[in-house]
């Protein structure tokens, strides 16, 4: 809800912030404070940049040392002596010490350096497709790399938010990368991102993962580099080809020219410099004394993108930032056409293995599969539930029994910690397995354990999924008759994997009068539709569908007065989360038997799934921070906290709903291209139209023609720039 105060001010009363805003102080002189005032010249847009740039400079004595400047004559210096140079000046780790502001994390990393943590085996798993984490920083846009992306055959990306605040835990970056899910990813890509939010486990990682055939691109920026204060950490230490200083951000009165290097070739691209790309702004820093450093590009004798091998994988940093504005003559750097290009290659340089198709590590063999099912069945608490669903009468033939009801429902195992994980950590370890016997075994599991993390539950199903298991209606009646709220959940969808027509008996059932939660029904039963095969569901998903579809168009015209989306009205949710999460469910169901009916509206609904989730971080965040500025009382607290906990939980079903229903994207992809493109085209977030470029970029460029043609045309310029660039590149 909004409320929207409308005040009518007379023309001659007071502003509001007068009366009761905080007091003025410009130009207003404080008792007791005896500094020189000056005269400031206020800026004129119309005067030249460089003019305006000294005149304020001239205003603040301390900035006349021009820091920011190069240090005269290290142009003129031949490469070795410019590396030299800047390393006698790097400031000690005294100084980085004990000039730490904001709670950044030196000192954490330098107490793992003798001791280093353990990570195990951190290779890169290898699918056909370059697999990309891509942390955002400032202005991230502006290096066009989704038109870069666009130059791969295959790719997905994955992304994460650079956010900062005051305080020792005020960088950080949603989403981040973690150690055990690096090797899902081919490359890391950071854009101007700090230390502190990159996270000194992650850092540490990153050797193990580069040594075992990861890669790393790092872009310089503001806070990059020096004042990103990688200095002295394991980064400075023993991963990047340079060494950082403590203030190394550079920046030039007049253009810089990007030339190529002279490894330039290793990149295997034929670029055209003619339209002379520059810079203005750059990271300063010495090559890596030692280290076999490729010079990629270079500006004179400033290196700008270098490289370096290091085990099995790659590094490699570029130096120049994203500042500036291209005119007279010149173009800046990331504006210019072969820059998305360049890009593409130095990537495909870093991974040049993204291609293959090569499982992480060895597969589990049968022998191990058996110690494996012996360490997870001998558990006791499995005859205990067993001999509890001998008592229960068959519940798949009817509706369902709540807890309490004249069955009773069956108990299944809470693990506690120790337990837990260790149970985890061997489930893990079975899904490397493959085949309907170990289906079978994490079906059962499913059914006895009710605090497994929501995640590895996921997974295990998917697994099931891909390798149909003969006893996945057992263990879906098992499920059924729990109390658990998850393993009931499971026991939904365990019923659609195994084709069981009892399902729509569940379906049109209302839940039990004494239900633990029935919204996690409801989202359960969508999710069994969305899993389900055949089509005798598919009157009710016709009315169903239709229904929501009716109840969305009446808030619309409600809110929009009739006259559909515009500035004066943007674009919202016009329907309720459950009955958007549901319908996404049954849309991706009908667009098996009615994908000409359906394949429009799936797709759009489908790439929303990724606005949706980004709208409960966002809500959370607001939840906390609107508690964070008055006081609050611990029930309050409270509140916001189980609250947020269900958006989690909530964003984590959207994921999966996103991830079984991506079969059905693909299948129409290839079969309605015109009406998925059209689709796809509506998408009016930033979102949606990421997800939207992970759908189509996953497939070959040529395959998907016809989407890249109609999306030149879609709303969102990123998907239009997008399309632009993968069309170019066939």
């Amino acid at each position: 809800r909004v409320l929207i105060l409308d005040v009518a001010v007379h023309e001659m009363a007071s502003p509001l912030a007068a009366e009761w805003g905080p007091p003025p102080t410009l130009g207003v002189p404080r008792d007791g404070l005896e500094v020189e005032r000056r005269d400031i010249p206020p800026l004129d847009i119309n005067r030249d940049p460089a003019d305006n740039n000294r005149l304020l400079a001239e205003q603040f004595p301390k900035w006349e040392k021009n820091w920011w400047r190069e240090h005269t004559g290290i142009a003129s210096k031949s490469p070795q002596e410019r590396d030299a140079t800047l390393r006698e000046r790097k400031d000690p780790l005294k100084h980085f010490l004990e000039d730490y502001p904001y709670g950044l994390k030196l000192p954490d990393d330098l107490k793992l350096k003798d001791v280093p943590p353990a990570f195990g085996d951190l290779t890169p798993e290898r699918n056909g497709r370059m697999d990309i984490f891509y942390a955002r920083g400032a202005l991230d846009h502006k290096l066009r790399l989704y038109e870069a992306f666009a130059h791969l055959p295959r790719a997905r990306i994955s992304e994460a938010r650079f956010s900062c605040s005051f305080g020792p835990n005020g960088y950080r970056l949603s989403d981040n990368v973690t150690p055990q899910t690096m090797p899902g990813h081919d490359v890391l890509v950071y854009v101007d991102i700090p230390h502190p939010a990159i996270g000194v486990n992650q850092c540490y990682a990153m050797l193990d993962y580069v040594k075992g055939g990861g890669a790393i691109l790092f872009f310089g920026g503001e806070y990059a580099f020096g004042k990103g204060r990688y200095a002295y950490t394991v980064l400075d230490r023993e991963l990047l080809p340079v060494d950082s200083a403590s203030l190394d951000n550079r920046y030039a009165p007049e253009p810089l020219p990007l030339e190529p290097g002279p490894d330039f070739h290793e990149l295997g691209v034929d670029i055209d410099f003619a339209d002379r790309p520059v810079f203005w702004a750059w990271n300063q820093v010495a090559l890596r004394e030692g280290a076999d450093v490729k010079v990629l590009l270079k500006s004179g004798n400033r290196p700008i993108l270098v490289g370096r091998q290091l085990g099995q994988g790659r590094v490699a940093c570029f130096m120049a930032m994203h500042r500036g504005v291209s005119g007279d003559g010149t173009t800046a750097f990331f504006e210019w056409a072969e820059w998305p290009r360049l890009t593409a290659a130095v990537l495909r340089w870093l991974a040049p293995a993204a291609a293959a198709v090569r499982p992480r590590g060895a597969l589990v063999t049968p022998d191990e599969i058996a110690s494996l099912r012996d360490q997870l069945e001998g558990d006791l608490m499995e005859d205990l539930l067993d001999e509890a669903m001998a008592a229960e009468p068959d519940l798949l033939g009817g509706a369902d029994v709540g807890p309490g009801g004249a069955s009773g429902g069956a108990d299944v195992a809470e693990l506690a910690g120790p337990a837990l994980k260790e149970r985890a950590r061997v489930l893990r370890r079975v899904l490397r397995g493959d085949g309907p016997e170990i289906s079978t075994l994490l079906a059962r599991q499913l059914a006895a354990v009710a605090n497994l993390p929501p995640r590895l539950r996921f997974d295990m199903l998917e697994f099931i999924r891909r390798n149909p298991s003969p006893a996945a209606a057992e263990a879906a009646r098992k499920c059924l008759r729990a109390r658990d709220p998850a393993v009931k959940a499971s026991g939904y969808q365990l019923l659609a994997l195994a084709g069981d027509g009892s399902l729509r008996r569940h379906l049109e059932s209302p839940a039990p009068a004494l239900e633990l939660r029935p919204a996690d029904r409801f989202r359960a039963l969508a999710l069994a539709v969305a899993l389900y095969e055949k089509d005798d569901l598919v009157d009710l998903g016709r009315t169903r569908i239709a229904s929501w579809n009716a109840a969305e168009a009446s808030a619309r015209d409600t809110y929009t007065d009739g006259k559909g989306f515009s500035m004066a009205a943007p674009e919202i949710p016009c329907l309720d989360s459950e009955g958007l999460f549901a319908r996404v469910a049954w849309l991706g169901y009908m667009v098996q038997s009615e994908p000409e009916a359906y394949a429009r509206q799936f797709a759009r609904e489908w790439a929303m799934l990724a606005q949706y989730r980004d709208l409960c971080d966002r809500t959370s965040v607001n939840l906390w921070f609107g508690i964070s500025q008055s006081p609050s009382t611990p029930a309050e607290r409270q509140r916001v906290k189980q609250r947020t906990e269900e958006l989690a939980a909530f964003r984590d079903l959207l994921a999966w709903l996103e991830r079984i229903t991506e079969p059905q994207l693909a299948a129409i992809l290839r079969s309605h291209p015109q009406q998925t493109a059209e689709g796809f085209a509506r998408a009016r977030f930033l979102q949606e139209a990421k997800q939207v470029i992970n759908a189509l970029a996953a497939i070959p460029p040529q395959e998907t023609r016809t989407h890249l043609e109609i999306l030149q045309q879609a709303r969102l310029p990123l998907l239009r720039a997008f399309a632009t660039a993968r069309l170019a590149a066939q």
